[in-house]
């Protein structure tokens, strides 16, 4: 069996499975964030900490107002203007977001998840508690109301990325591998129906190529041994024909001699005698 010059090992291609794994899941971790980031210039929607920015920018402001006047607050903020005794005067929070707001106050409330903010702004007739969100938000109010938050849209597009380039990487790697291994399974397809007039193929994997040189040592090996019981199935059909053909010979004269026998004016008990041989001549004749 001829074997390719330029093979490489079953190692190797697992290796360049995992470099192209790899690399499948950097480019689909990396291209999201392209449009994302043109969309950020754009100006689509804000940046993560942009809440947070607009509401430290305006706690001067706040806290030196007077009369306390909510237009001081970034849009992006709720808030709630509570007298030194804890009573509302001014708020667009609603009534759930009020309690919380002044159980942080009391500290006998701490937001559940990182990206929910409190800013408390002490003034002299009073305290503002701002409430914002870490994140990005989208500054038409269609996508805002609408689509996912920008981090939850990218991370889903990402995940989706990764799933399909693990897919694609694999499909053209098992495809590979299908095509390398297609002469093993042809030759023992033609094998196990005893069709050994064939050559065997060659694969591009080295370990594949070993098993098809073993295949095609086996090949040989079953075709002289098959050669070798059809030689001697012949020979023992050619000796049982010549048997035959030996004890013919002697059944005729047995059964002529009967025949004659019979005519020659036998008693009736020699005559069923008679009748005997020629009928078992006529069942060895049958037999042979």
């Amino acid at each position: 069996m001829a074997v390719k010059k330029h093979e490489s090992s079953l190692r190797l291609v697992f290796v360049q499975y995992l470099l192209a794994t790899v690399l499948a899941l950097i480019t689909a971790a990396v291209v999201p964030y392209v449009p994302f980031s043109v969309g950020m210039q754009a100006g689509l929607y804000t940046y993560a900490n942009s809440s947070e920015i607009q509401a430290k920018d305006a706690e001067a402001a706040i806290a030196s107002a007077h009369p306390f006047d909510p237009k001081q607050g970034p849009a992006s903020c709720t808030y709630v203007f509570l007298s030194e005794s804890r009573a509302v005067l001014q708020s667009n929070m609603g009534k759930d977001e009020i309690q919380n707001a002044v159980g942080y106050l009391k500290g006998t409330y701490a937001p559940s998840t990182p990206d929910d903010c409190f800013l408390m702004i002490r003034r002299s007739d009073g305290v503002c508690i701002l409430h914002y969100h870490i994140g990005s938000q989208y500054r038409n109010e269609w996508m805002q109301r609408f689509l996912p938050a920008p981090e939850k849209l990218l991370t889903a597009v990402t995940v989706i990325n990764c799933l399909f380039g693990c897919f694609l990487v694999t499909s053209l790697f098992v495809r590979k591998l299908k095509r390398h291994l297609h002469p093993v399974l042809e030759a023992t397809q033609k094998i196990r129906g005893q069709d050994l007039d064939f050559e065997v193929g060659h694969s591009g994997i080295k370990e594949f190529n070993h098993i098809l040189a073993s295949l095609s040592d086996m090949k040989e090996e079953l075709s002289h041994s098959l050669e070798k019981q059809w030689r001697m199935e012949q020979a023992k059909q050619e000796q049982t024909s010549a048997l035959a053909h030996d004890i013919r010979t002697p059944l005729t004269i047995i059964r002529g001699n009967a025949e004659l026998l019979s005519d020659s004016g036998v008693t009736g008990k020699q005559q069923e005698y008679v009748f005997h041989i020629l009928k078992n001549s006529k069942r060895m004749e049958q037999y042979l």
